[in-house]
C-alpha cells in the first residue's frame, strides 16, 4: 500500500484489517458503496454475488497470490510432521492423545470468523470439532498458547511466518516451530514453503483474492492493477508469499 501511494500522491485509501467473514459481511451489506474493495481467501457464493450485483453491476475478482494453512508446535515437541488423516481425525475426535506419550493433545485454532477457521472447514473437515479443539481470539493468541503448552498444535496462516526478514516473524519463529504435513497423494512429508506452495505439493493451499467494485479508472482498480504488476507481485514474493504471476528480471548480457 505504501509503495502504491508513493507513486500516486492522489491516492486516499483507508485500510482496515478485519476477520474474513466479518469483512465479507460488511461488504455485502454496504448498499452505500463505501467499501469498494476487500481481500481474503473466500470466494463469493453465487447467492452472495447476485446480492451485490443488484446494487452494483461491476464486480471483479482477481487472484493475486497464494497463502497456506500451516501446523505449528512447541519447539520442545519432537514431532516433525503430521499426516493429513491424523489432523482430520484429531480435529473431530474427543479425548485425543499423542501416539507415543499418551499425553492429551490440544489443537488451537482461530475464531469462527477468521480465514483460518474457514479454511479448516473447507479443506480439512466440515464435521463438528472434538473436545480438544480450543478457539483463540487471533493468531498471536494461538502462537502464545502453543508456546506455553508443549502438547498443543496450532493451526495458523503461513503468511504469519513467511517473511523471515520481518522482526515480528523472527520473534514468532523462536516461540514455535513449523511442522511438515504428510501429503497422502505424494507419499512424503511436505514442509510449507514458497516452492511447495507454488508447485502445489503442500496440501493446504489457499488463494488470496481481491474483490473489487470500484470504477474502472478509479483508485481502487488502480491499486488492484498495481498488486498484479511486476512490482506488486515482487513485493508479495519478498514477503514470502507466492505471487499469482512469477515476477522476473530481464538481464541483458553483453560480450565484447
Amino acid at each position: 500500500l505504501y509503495t502504491f501511494q508513493s507513486t500516486r500522491p492522489d491516492a486516499d485509501i483507508s485500510l482496515q484489517y478485519l476477520p474474513e467473514l466479518k469483512n465479507v459481511q460488511l461488504f455485502l451489506e454496504d448498499n452505500e458503496l463505501k467499501i469498494l474493495t476487500i481481500a481474503g481467501s473466500k470466494e463469493l457464493s453465487k447467492k452472495e454475488y447476485e446480492s451485490i450485483t443488484t446494487t452494483n453491476k461491476r464486480i471483479d475478482t482477481k487472484i493475486i497470490g497464494y497463502d497456506a494453512l500451516i501446523l505449528i508446535a512447541n519447539p520442545s515437541n519432537r514431532v516433525e510432521y503430521i499426516r493429513q488423516s491424523q489432523i482430520r481425525q484429531w480435529l473431530t475426535t474427543n479425548d485425543v492423545n499423542w501416539p507415543n506419550s499418551k499425553n492429551p493433545i490440544s489443537i488451537v485454532i482461530d475464531h469462527q470468523f477468521s480465514t483460518n477457521y474457514h479454511t479448516i472447514k473447507t479443506q480439512i473437515t466440515d464435521k463438528a470439532f472434538g473436545n480438544r479443539v480450543f478457539q483463540q481470539a487471533g493468531t498471536d493468541s494461538v502462537i502464545a498458547y502453543v508456546n506455553r503448552n508443549p502438547n498443543s498444535i496450532g493451526i495458523i496462516g503461513y503468511n504469519w511466518l513467511s517473511d523471515r526478514k520481518d522482526p515480528a516473524t523472527i520473534k514468532r519463529l523462536k516461540q514455535v516451530k513449523i511442522l511438515s504435513v504428510f501429503n497422502e497423494q505424494t507419499g512424503n512429508p511436505i514442509f510449507p514453503s514458497q516452492e511447495s506452495i507454488r508447485n502445489h505439493l503442500y496440501p493446504y493451499i489457499r488463494p488470496i483474492r481481491i474483490i473489487n467494485r470500484g470504477i474502472r479508472n478509479g483508485i481502487n482498480t488502480g491499486f488492484v492493477n498495481f498488486i498484479l504488476s511486476e512490482v506488486g507481485q515482487l513485493i508479495l514474493d519478498k514477503s514470502g508469499l507466492v505471487p499469482e504471476i512469477d515476477p522476473f528480471r530481464q538481464v541483458e548480457l553483453k560480450t565484447e
